[in-house]
Protein backbone atom coordinates (compact mmCIF):
# COMPACT_ATOMS: atom_id res chain seq x y z
CA UNK A 1 0.00 0.00 0.00
CA UNK A 2 0.95 3.27 -1.09
CA UNK A 3 0.81 6.72 1.49
CA UNK A 4 0.21 10.02 -0.12
CA UNK A 5 2.79 12.52 0.80
CA UNK A 6 1.22 15.36 -1.48
CA UNK A 7 -0.25 15.69 -4.99
CA UNK A 8 2.88 14.70 -6.55
CA UNK A 9 4.61 12.25 -4.04
CA UNK A 10 3.72 8.85 -2.07
CA UNK A 11 5.26 6.62 0.17
CA UNK A 12 5.24 2.62 -0.61
CA UNK A 13 6.91 0.22 1.55
CA UNK A 14 8.88 -2.08 -1.07
CA UNK A 15 8.14 -5.67 -0.60
CA UNK A 16 11.34 -8.62 -0.80
CA UNK A 17 11.74 -9.28 -4.71
CA UNK A 18 14.73 -11.35 -6.44
CA UNK A 19 17.54 -9.06 -7.61
CA UNK A 20 16.99 -6.95 -10.60
CA UNK A 21 14.71 -3.90 -12.45
CA UNK A 22 11.08 -3.77 -12.16
CA UNK A 23 8.49 -1.27 -13.31
CA UNK A 24 6.55 0.38 -10.91
CA UNK A 25 3.63 2.46 -11.72
CA UNK A 26 0.63 4.02 -9.27
CA UNK A 27 -3.16 3.20 -9.14
CA UNK A 28 -5.29 6.47 -7.92
CA UNK A 29 -8.25 4.73 -7.12
CA UNK A 30 -7.23 0.80 -7.14
CA UNK A 31 -8.28 0.90 -11.23
CA UNK A 32 -6.74 3.40 -12.74
CA UNK A 33 -3.34 3.58 -13.35
CA UNK A 34 -1.13 6.37 -13.80
CA UNK A 35 0.52 7.17 -17.28
CA UNK A 36 3.85 7.08 -16.13
CA UNK A 37 5.65 4.65 -15.07
CA UNK A 38 9.01 4.06 -13.09
CA UNK A 39 11.56 2.19 -12.90
CA UNK A 40 12.82 0.83 -9.28
CA UNK A 41 15.91 -1.66 -8.93
CA UNK A 42 16.23 -4.20 -6.68
CA UNK A 43 20.14 -4.89 -5.38
CA UNK A 44 22.45 -7.19 -3.22
CA UNK A 45 23.17 -5.09 -0.12
CA UNK A 46 26.48 -3.81 0.30
CA UNK A 47 28.36 -5.61 2.80
CA UNK A 48 31.27 -3.50 4.37
CA UNK A 49 34.38 -5.40 5.97
CA UNK A 50 36.91 -2.55 6.78
CA UNK A 51 37.67 0.78 6.20
CA UNK A 52 41.52 1.69 5.57
CA UNK A 53 43.14 3.62 7.22
CA UNK A 54 40.91 3.36 10.19
CA UNK A 55 41.89 6.43 11.88
CA UNK A 56 42.24 9.83 10.84
CA UNK A 57 42.39 13.83 11.28
CA UNK A 58 39.78 16.28 13.29
CA UNK A 59 39.97 18.58 10.17
CA UNK A 60 39.37 15.49 7.91
CA UNK A 61 40.44 14.81 4.21
CA UNK A 62 41.63 11.58 5.16
CA UNK A 63 41.06 9.20 2.06
CA UNK A 64 39.32 6.08 3.34
CA UNK A 65 39.21 2.62 1.29
CA UNK A 66 35.88 1.27 2.25
CA UNK A 67 36.64 -2.45 1.77
CA UNK A 68 33.71 -4.96 0.92
CA UNK A 69 31.67 -6.31 -1.30
CA UNK A 70 28.35 -5.72 -3.60
CA UNK A 71 29.40 -1.82 -4.39
CA UNK A 72 27.59 -0.49 -7.35
CA UNK A 73 28.78 2.54 -9.53
CA UNK A 74 26.27 4.92 -8.89
CA UNK A 75 25.94 8.99 -8.29
CA UNK A 76 24.05 7.70 -4.87
CA UNK A 77 27.40 6.08 -3.08
CA UNK A 78 27.43 7.23 0.07
CA UNK A 79 30.22 6.79 2.84
CA UNK A 80 28.84 7.63 6.73
CA UNK A 81 31.25 8.74 9.22
CA UNK A 82 28.66 9.64 12.58
CA UNK A 83 26.03 10.88 11.31
CA UNK A 84 28.29 12.89 8.71
CA UNK A 85 27.22 11.65 4.86
CA UNK A 86 30.11 12.06 2.38
CA UNK A 87 29.99 11.09 -1.39
CA UNK A 88 31.86 7.46 -2.42
CA UNK A 89 33.70 7.05 -5.52
CA UNK A 90 33.34 3.94 -6.94
CA UNK A 91 36.79 1.76 -7.58
CA UNK A 92 34.99 -1.86 -7.84
CA UNK A 93 31.99 -3.89 -6.50
CA UNK A 94 34.80 -4.66 -3.53
CA UNK A 95 36.21 -1.45 -3.18
CA UNK A 96 35.25 2.44 -2.21
CA UNK A 97 37.03 5.57 -1.77
CA UNK A 98 35.77 7.96 0.62
CA UNK A 99 37.02 11.38 2.44
CA UNK A 100 36.93 12.19 5.76
CA UNK A 101 34.84 15.20 7.02
CA UNK A 102 36.23 17.12 9.93
CA UNK A 103 34.80 15.54 13.04
CA UNK A 104 35.30 16.14 16.61
CA UNK A 105 38.17 13.84 18.85
CA UNK A 106 36.63 10.43 19.47
CA UNK A 107 35.39 7.30 17.62
CA UNK A 108 32.88 7.10 15.26
CA UNK A 109 30.81 4.28 13.23
CA UNK A 110 31.66 3.70 9.57
CA UNK A 111 29.05 2.98 7.30
CA UNK A 112 28.28 2.58 3.41
CA UNK A 113 25.67 2.61 1.08
CA UNK A 114 24.78 2.41 -2.47
CA UNK A 115 21.73 4.37 -2.52
CA UNK A 116 22.63 7.03 -0.19
CA UNK A 117 19.41 5.69 1.94
CA UNK A 118 20.17 2.19 3.23
CA UNK A 119 23.45 2.12 5.17
CA UNK A 120 25.55 -1.06 6.23
CA UNK A 121 25.53 -1.87 9.83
Amino acid sequence: AAVRLASTAVEIVVPSHEIGDVNVHVLGNGRDAASDRAMYQFQTPAVLNAPVPAIGVESGGTPVFAIGANFVNSTALRCRFGEEAVPATFLSSTALLCMTPPQERGIVFFEVSNNGVDFTT
